[in-house]
């Protein structure tokens, strides 16, 4: 998959009714417009099913064990073409909360918008005239980045639950509460001294 650098955070919109691995649920990579938007490159002849249960994957592409992955709900999905163009798509989906890795966009004021629709012809690629996407993403297989992705997420689950009973009152007392390290970070109990 040829995203240009770790820092760039995938968006994933999937179909969980498809399989249970995130490529098997793939549908198609977009954008975050804002916190709680992301828009996203349809692929031609992408139909959604008659009962999708959809989903917004959004992390970051170089994603680590530590790095949070993201499952949104969308609220809505509205796809768009413009007259000239039908075959060309686009998905908005307003999302059921924030991502944390939403970006402060510019505000674009419609005159702009229109402008850049009418130049391109499309609306993928009036986004990117816009600045708001970097470039078309409908002919990326990002198989390889999922499968990694779920792969992170198993360990993370793995790790989530830790046991250790039969403690002293003074290590339970000293105890951070983490999943991090064996206690982790910060108090369970604060003791101001």
């Amino acid at each position: 998959m040829e995203f240009p650098d770790g820092s760039e955070i995938a968006v994933s919109l999937q179909d969980r009714s498809l399989d249970r691995r995130s490529s098997g649920c793939h549908l198609a990579l977009g954008v975050l417009l804002t916190a709680e938007q992301a828009v996203f490159d349809l692929p031609a002849g992408r139909e959604f099913g008659d009962a999708p249960q959809l989903e917004v994957l959004i992390a970051p592409v170089g994603a680590g064990r530590q790095d949070v992955i993201e499952r949104i709900r969308p609220l809505q999905v509205l796809v768009r073409s413009l007259e000239e163009t039908p075959g060309t798509r686009v998905a908005l989906l307003p999302l059921a909360q924030p991502s944390r890795y939403g970006a402060a966009r510019p505000r674009l004021d419609q005159a702009a918008v229109r402008r850049a629709l009418e130049r391109t012809g499309e609306i993928w690629s009036a986004l990117i005239d816009l600045k708001l996407a970097r470039r078309p993403l409908r002919d990326i297989d990002p198989a390889e980045l999922l499968d990694r992705l779920d792969a992170i997420e198993a360990a993370q689950l793995r790790s989530l639950v830790q046991v250790r009973l039969g403690r002293t009152p003074e290590e339970v007392a000293n105890c951070p509460f983490s999943n991090i390290t064996e206690c982790g970070r910060g108090g369970f109990f604060r003791v101001d001294r």
